[in-house]
């Protein structure tokens, strides 16, 4: 109802705006007559030139300004390749149409750019967002990430890691090409926010859509990076070396950094490299990390008829993690509280290879291919102390105790490939697509566990020394192929089949430590495990689809047929599945600029080898982890709504965002507690599991003021269960996030931006009531830069957490502020000197609060604090021979 009525207001407030006076136009071509679309339309007031409001003429090139109030004005239209149009005009009367206004071809004026920069901070095209940069404005040599994080609706974490409207954003374009596919963070880390023209977010769709036209209702989250024309054609970069003192660790702090592009229209080419110690790269925040990095990106279109995409990253990541955590666990009876303390050091290496390749083998016949490889190898040492005692005592006796170092090595790899084959016949709407996909998986670790485990009440001391070592593999073979026929202009009909096999194998060995040979020679059966698993299916369905112009429906079935064989130790387990997968979806474009989508989608999920296979893990002796042969496959049902709208006249936008899943059979824990604390776990299949979450966005442009002003809120409701000690422990988790946003728009010499968000969540247990929590964690961040005309930049940021509740650790509250001040210097000042101050207040923690079905957790990591940093940074810019 709130929804509704929020909607209701909006389009009320539009509707008193339409009742003033109302302004029409067209603009067309002086040569040809012919309608111009996308041109930029401006009223200022006269005298004063103030921007009242700004549209874009539409495809056939008309505009409208709904409200505007009786006076003088400015009517200014630029169009790229045209002369600007500037006349003052009269606004008296209730509706006023203009004459077509016609623009003259091959004129260029400086005001056109000016201009330019007043576009609408957000426009909504359909299911795309677009936003202008200029009006959310970095310093100059900020990266992409830094624009992102003042985009409404979008937001990124300490690691990089980027959501928009509370999704996972998995994918970066780069003027609709791939940059370094499967890894988002070197394009925002690495390119410079100046070469940006606008940054698109994209509802994409699947390839199977793209290809066919057959919608499928599947939408990914994406950020397509659009550059500046004049950008797209040169050599441009950085250059960059670091290093100074650490106020709290004898390591001083170091970073060298290069980042080389060359674009050449269709073709580029990006060479990165990266070696730091200050956290900037892969790997968690919470942790320290010491990266070495490097990467190729090459795209480049041959002919007209082919695309080839070739990028390859590899890292090295030396990392420690001090980590202190108080965890509680409600059970049915009773309740306990686990205190640890863990130190651990990981080095990972890691290498990437993807390929895309797309040819139009002619005009109706395509070819995609897309390929990746992994390469990975890691050494691990953990050593971790922990303690169990009842709540509500005095934490001194504890009901057991536990030391336990584990080392650990491996190597994995992984691939796929995916091939599409896509044929359009003469007969419009006529289409076949074929798709094969293949997936390979090898992982091989080993490791060593020394545990000393004492059990105060049974008095009892188990000493753990085990050597053990696990090989598994898993594939994926699947083939699709879809058939779709016209029945009218405006209906389609597509028959599809799908056939798919994942075999699974496992083997785990453990052997104990022999006192007498003083070897890791005996073999021990009730830990190891030899397991094999196969999950083969097959669906058809119909998919039927109405394109009605501006509008899709669509509605469809499959019925899929699946059997799940489990076979270990002798022992074959085999399940069939009969599954009913309906799909539909609706989206509508409205008038002004409003634009919704509904999706419903049913499908199901497999367990995974490590959750079938019946043998335990001790690796940490207090948490027993086992498999379970006789789980069953999920079943999700998933339904999905989108309202984006926009209005050219004030520059307002808003969207919402709202997903809902009930899953049956889902897989969870069950867990078993002991007298001694010790807990032993199993996957079982469980129903009752349900998720609603939603986002809702409304910002807005003060004219006058060069602000743009953005308020919005999260909302998420998920009811899950566990069971523990075979009693049913349901979960209601609440998360409510409002937000406020106020950005500094169109300034080059002055920024700024503030961000405030309050997190309220709420869980409240079946089991162990009195164990409810609810908090509110605040977090206020802002950024501000000021540029001297001597080229002298002062930037700072700081972010103030505070988080509600009691913590793991001491900090419940901090402030972590940086400064940078920097000068540029050289000719056209493409170098640089800075000085980077890192938490100034040497407040800087990382406290974290995790809730679950089981338990509620609190942690504290350590991580850096107040360093320095003197850079020397050369900003290399060559395009079209000139350099900026």
């Amino acid at each position: 109802m709130r929804l509704l009525f929020v909607l209701g207001l909006i389009c009320g407030t539009w509707q008193w705006a339409s009742g003033q006076v109302h302004l029409k136009g067209q603009i067309q071509d002086s040569a040809s007559h012919a309608a111009l679309s996308e041109a930029g339309i401006a009223l200022f007031t006269f005298p004063d030139s103030v921007l009242v409001q700004g549209t874009r003429s539409n495809e056939a090139g008309q505009f409208a300004f709904p409200a505007v109030p009786k006076g003088s004005y400015w009517l200014i239209v630029t169009y790229i390749g045209y002369q600007m149009h500037r006349s003052p005009l009269q606004v008296n009367h209730s509706t006023l149409q203009l004459d077509p206004i016609r623009l003259r071809a091959n004129a260029r004026d400086l005001a056109e750019v000016v201009i330019r920069r007043q576009l609408p901070p957000v426009t909504v095209k359909k299911d795309t967002i677009e936003y202008n940069p200029q009006a959310f404005q970095t310093e100059p040599s900020a990266v992409v990430e830094k624009l992102l994080s003042k985009l409404p609706g979008i937001t990124v974490d300490k690691e990089g890691n980027i959501k928009a409207q509370g999704q996972d954003v998995p994918r970066i374009l780069v003027d609709g090409k791939p940059f370094f596919d499967g890894d988002p963070k070197m394009a925002t880390k690495n390119l410079p926010v100046d070469m940006v023209e606008k940054i698109q977010l994209i509802d994409q769709k699947s390839d199977k859509t793209q290809l066919s036209g057959m919608d499928d209702g599947t939408r990914n989250k994406t950020i397509n990076i659009v550059t500046k024309k004049d950008r797209r054609k040169g050599l441009f970069g950085d250059q960059e070396l670091s290093g100074g003192p650490d106020q709290t660790s004898r390591t001083p702090r170091y970073s060298a950094r290069l980042n080389l592009n060359r674009f050449q229209e269709a073709n580029q080419f990006s060479v990165i490299a990266q070696i730091n110690n200050t956290n900037n790269g892969p790997g968690s925040s919470s942790s320290i990390n010491r990266t070495l990095l490097g990467g190729l990106n090459y795209q480049n279109r041959w002919g007209k008829h082919t695309d080839l995409g070739l990028s390859y990253r590899g890292n090295r990541i030396k990392s420690r993690n001090e980590q202190q955590s108080l965890r509680t666990y409600a059970l049915p009876d009773t309740s306990y509280l686990l205190r640890e303390s863990s130190l651990s050091d990981a080095e990972n290496w890691s290498h990437t290879l993807n390929m895309h390749f797309n040819h139009e083998i002619d005009s109706l016949t395509s070819l995609r291919v897309y390929s990746s490889l992994l390469l990975q190898q890691s050494e691990n040492r953990s050593d971790r102390y922990s303690q169990t005692f009842p709540t509500g005592t005095d934490l001194i006796n504890p009901i057991n105790e536990s030391r336990t170092e584990n080392t650990s090595g491996g190597t994995g790899i992984s691939g796929s490939t995916n091939v599409s084959f896509n044929r359009n016949f003469l007969k419009k709407g006529r289409n076949l697509l074929l798709n094969y996909t293949l997936f390979l998986n090898r992982q091989q670790n080993s490791g060593l566990t020394r545990s000393s485990n004492e059990y105060f009440g049974k008095r009892q001391n188990l000493v753990v020394n085990q050597q053990n070592e696990q090989l598994t593999r898993s594939s994926r073979h699947q083939l699709n192929a879809a058939f779709s026929e016209p029945l009218s202009e405006k209906n389609r009909l597509e028959f599809h089949y799908q056939f798919q096999s994942n075999p699974g194998y496992s083997n785990r060995e453990v052997r104990d430590f022999n006192e007498t040979t003083q070897q890791y020679d005996r073999r021990n059966d009730s830990l190891s495990n030899r397991f094999r698993s196969s999950y083969p299916s097959q669906a058809a369905g119909l998919l039927f689809q109405r394109n009605q112009g501006k509008n899709l429906f669509n509605l469809g079935m499959d019925v899929q047929q699946a059997r799940l064989k489990s076979v270990s130790q002798n022992r074959t387990i085999t399940r069939d599945f009969i599954s009913l997968l309906p799909v539909a979806m609706m989206s509508i474009s409205l008038k002004n600029d409003r634009y919704f989508r509904v999706n419903y989608q049913g499908q199901t999920q497999a367990p995974s080898v490590d959750q079938l296979q019946p043998v335990a893990n001790n690796t940490n002796p207090l948490l027993i982890q086992k498999g379970n042969p006789n789980l069953r496959q999920e079943f999700t049902h998933s339904l999905n709504f989108n309202y984006n709208s926009f209005n050219p006249s004030t520059f307002e936008n808003f969207f919402v965002n709202v997903n809902a899943s009930q899953v049956t059979n889902k897989i969870v824990e069950s867990v078993r507690f002991d007298e001694r604390g010790v807990q032993t776990t199993l996957p079982v299949n469980t129903n009752g599991h349900y998720l609603v979450s939603g986002n809702a966005n409304y910002g807005r442009q003060l004219q006058g003021l060069k602000l743009h002003l953005s308020t919005g809120s999260s909302i998420t409701y998920n009811r899950s269960l566990t069971l523990v000690n075979d009693q049913i422990n349901q979960l209601n988790n609440v998360l409510i996030s409002p937000e406020f946003q106020l950005s500094s728009s169109y300034e080059k010499q002055l920024g700024y931006n503030l961000r405030k968000t309050l997190t309220y969540q709420s869980a409240r247990y079946s089991l162990q009531s009195q164990r409810n929590t609810a908090f509110v964690n605040t977090s206020i961040s802002g950024t501000f830069y000021y540029e001297w005309d001597f080229h002298l930049r002062l930037s700072t940021d700081a972010t103030y957490q505070s988080y509600g509740g009691n913590t793991a650790g001491p900090a419940q509250r901090y402030t972590l502020w940086n400064v940078v001040l920097s000068q540029k210097f050289l000719k056209k000042q493409q170098a640089e000197i800075q000085l980077f101050v890192f938490d100034l207040l040497r407040q800087n923690t990382n406290v974290s609060r995790n809730v679950t079905e089981l338990y509620t957790e609190e942690r504290q990591n350590r991580v850096l604090s107040r360093y320095f940093l003197v850079s020397f940074i050369y900003h290399f810019r060559d395009f079209g021979g000139t350099t900026p």
